[in-house]
């Protein structure tokens, strides 16, 4: 049974309520005008075709605003909004049915070749973590819980959803990266669909009709935030983005510029000059950028890496790429011909010169000896210097490999001893995969992983990471291993550089061992200290509180002097038993056994908004019914408490969101305020200088419990904190037996 605790602010109920009767009543009108047959635009308007990705009412819901902005900018014009599908693109604009078109880039690319459109600005995205960005990307995704699919080559066999055969983030950028990785859709896919917009590529997935799609980045953030999906219910394969990279949205391919906003050929100059420059104009918080989720445009960019992704499929303006008939090679080497024809003519007088340069021979000869001399001086040295590199390869105690494409060519001594082989022999011509167990503790194929660390260095230059290897006899170990490129003989080839670390992975392992010993006795005598407080300490003060209270009782001769003295000392008296019973709860709250992690926490966020004057709102799903070990619950409930005592210290927030969910094999934590916020970097470096270590203490916990810990913070934009850890289930009598010891 799952059990549900809300804590939520009535205005932001009504603030809710209102944004989506706005919605609402805004959808409503665009689908009643559909349904009465009312015209797109008057001949006189100036139309505007927009790429309805998610659909027609989806398109004028966000592009609208943008068209009531060009028409208040640009008066008396009349701007409206046409949505397009993908299958009416062309011949949209083949008819000039439209005055301005907005489109992804590799359809704009298509179209500029074709009827002559031209860019006048370009869209720039606004993102949830801040900043506007005019490049994107495409993301491919699974459900999380799909462990069969965590690579591109996984996607082999499986059936995959894409937007539309000419959307670009939707379809070709993820196109593209399949075909660099040799793999064939129409071949290697067990079945391959296009959706129609993103929504529905989405909602396939989530659904488990389809076992992988793909969308435009930033396309799965923006359902999130609209409560249309769970983003943690999915993963994102090949992922190349994210907060730190040069787009924050989550991507799997290389990023490229963003949707252009272009006028087509019959459109006159002095219009698109105004549209441009109201496009510019368009400040990122006005109504029309809030409704369009973008932060604004910038100036036409740079399209060159949409023709190259085009070139490299060889569609659209290259679909006929690499087909050469003679009428082509005259109309475009004509001039080289000319050229070709006027140098046989000059090749006769030239066999005159040439006779004439024999005279010096004799010259150069004696210049190319004087080379040679210099040439083997440098090859000896060469050798020299290749002596002193054998030697030192041979005598370092770490393995070195030579490796290329195909495997292992050379190695030196320490290598053999290390892998038990007895000879070079029976080592080269290896593949890394064959010296390493079938799989890496993390569940990836050896083969497979060690091909794309293999092709990350020779792409990279270099790649460093930790592996598992196995002995000729079977034993496995741990290693680090640099991969470094260099030419070798005019040939890229790669040294791998084998470092074991097992007496690291050892002491690291009792390390860990040991803290968490320490941080379980530490919390068995915070309970123990608890209990005391609790059961003695604020008892004896709660009857000597009564006494007092009691004490002239029967008495009427009392002076009202000592009667006032003896109620403030009353007064003290309550407010050290309320400090007692206070600090035992911090330490060890005995709600935790007798209520359960959700009851507790929720007891525990509601004190803390009354004491601080804070708006904690604390939702739990499918927790509550759960038998958490011992560790898992209490550092639950420390990450927490931990995390509410920054905000009251640092944050200066006034409302916290908190989400406890079981999400098999994990339980997640998720915590977001709207605080100042802080700079991440800064603070690492800041914290130990400033002791200010409730962050490394929370890394620490869950560290200890083999989780997880994400933090998102930019300075007045607050902070989010995202853990998981893995459910571990409570053996039975376990608690008791470990808090009696």
């Amino acid at each position: 049974m799952q059990y549900f605790i809300y804590m939520t602010d009535p205005k932001s109920i009504l603030k809710g309520m209102i944004q989506r009767l706005i919605a609402f009543l805004f959808v409503a009108l665009s689908v009643t005008a559909l349904a009465a047959g009312i015209s797109w635009a008057e001949d006189n308007h100036i139309k505007i075709g927009v790429l309805a990705s998610r659909g027609p009412q989806q398109c004028l819901k966000r592009w609208k605003p943008t068209a009531d902005y060009l028409t208040r900018k640009i008066y008396p014009e009349k701007f409206v909004i046409v949505p397009i599908d993908y299958k009416n693109v062309y011949s949209t604009v083949e008819k000039e049915s439209i005055d301005f078109i907005l489109v992804n880039p590799s359809i704009y690319v298509d179209l500029e070749y074709r009827y002559g459109v031209s860019r006048i600005a370009t869209l720039k995205q606004w993102q949830h973590y801040g900043g506007d960005y005019a490049k994107y990307g495409g993301v491919i995704f699974c459900k999380k819980i799909r462990d069969d699919i965590r690579n591109l080559h996984d996607l082999k066999g499986k059936t995959f959803m894409a937007v539309d055969k000419t959307s670009f983030g939707g379809w070709r950028m993820v196109w593209r990266e399949l075909k660099e990785k040799g793999i064939d859709p129409a071949v290697d896919f067990k079945e391959l669909r296009f959706g129609g917009n993103e929504d529905a590529v989405v909602f396939a997935v989530k659904d488990g009709t389809i076992d992988a799609g793909t969308v435009r980045s930033n396309t799965l953030e923006t359902m999130d935030a609209e409560g249309k999906i769970f983003l943690e219910n999915f993963y994102v394969i090949n992922k190349q983005g994210g907060v730190n990279s040069e787009v924050p949205f989550l991507s799997s391919t290389r990023v490229y510029p963003e949707w252009p906003f272009a006028k087509v050929r019959h459109t006159s100059d002095a219009v698109a000059e105004k549209v441009a420059t109201a496009l510019l104009e368009i400040p990122p918080d006005s109504l029309a950028a809030l409704y369009a989720q973008c932060a604004g445009w910038t100036i036409p960019l740079n399209y060159q890496s949409v023709h190259e992704c085009l070139k490299e499929l060889k569609i659209g303006p290259y679909k006929n790429l690499g087909k050469i008939t003679l009428s082509d090679v005259v109309r475009t080497y004509w001039h080289v011909i000319l050229v070709i024809s006027i140098l046989f003519l000059v090749m006769a007088g030239s066999t005159i010169i040439i006779l004439n340069l024999n005279r010096n021979i004799n010259a150069s000869h004696l210049k190319l000896q004087t080379e040679m001399d210099e040439h083997k001086q440098a090859e000896e040295a060469l050798r020299e210097s290749e002596l002193k590199y054998r030697t030192l390869f041979e005598s370092t105690p770490d393995a070195i490999m030579m490796l290329n494409k195909d495997g292992f060519f050379d190695c030196n001594a320490s290598t053999l001893k290390i892998f038990n082989c007895s000879s070079k022999k029976e080592f080269v011509n290896c593949h890394p995969g064959e010296l390493s167990p079938p799989e890496q503790p993390e569940g990836q194929d050896s083969f497979i992983a060690a091909d794309e660390h293999i092709e990350k260095a020779f792409a990279e230059g270099s790649d460093f990471y930790e592996w598992m290897h196995q002995r000729k006899d079977g034993a496995v170990f741990p290693a680090e291993v640099l991969l470094s490129r260099f030419e070798l003989g005019g040939r890229m080839v790669l040294q791998a550089l084998v470092r074991e670390v097992t007496e690291r992975k050892r002491a690291e392992e009792q390390i860990h061992t040991l803290t968490q010993q320490l941080m379980k006795v530490q919390e068995e005598e915070r309970q123990k200290i608890s209990r005391d407080l609790h059961d003695h300490v604020a008892q004896d003060l709660s009857t000597l509180r009564i006494g007092c209270d009691t004490l002239f009782d029967n008495q009427p001769k009392v002076s009202p002097e000592i009667k006032q003295r003896v109620s403030k000392f009353l007064k003290l008296l309550q407010g050290t038993i309320v400090a007692v019973r206070d600090m035992a709860y911090d330490l060890r709250p005995p709600g935790l056994d007798q209520l359960g992690l959700v009851r507790t926490v929720f007891q525990y966020c509601e004190d803390f908004s009354d004491r601080n004057g804070v708006s904690v709102d604390f939702y739990s799903a499918g927790v509550n019914g759960l038998r958490l070990d011992f560790d898992t619950e209490i550092n639950l409930y420390r990450l927490i408490q931990e995390a509410l005592n920054n905000i009251r210290k640092h944050a200066d927030a006034s409302q916290v969101a908190i989400r406890l969910i079981s999400s098999f094999p994990n339980i997640i934590l998720r915590m977001e305020d709207d605080g100042r916020g802080f700079d991440i970097k800064e603070r690492l470096v800041t914290a130990l200088t400033e002791k200010r270590m409730g962050l490394q203490n929370m890394a620490e916990r869950v560290n200890l419990l083999q989780g997880k810990m994400r933090i998102q913070s930019r300075p007045k934009e607050g902070t989010k904190i995202l853990i998981e850890v893995p459910y571990k289930e409570a053996k039975s009598g376990s608690k008791e037996e470990h808090l009696d010891h």
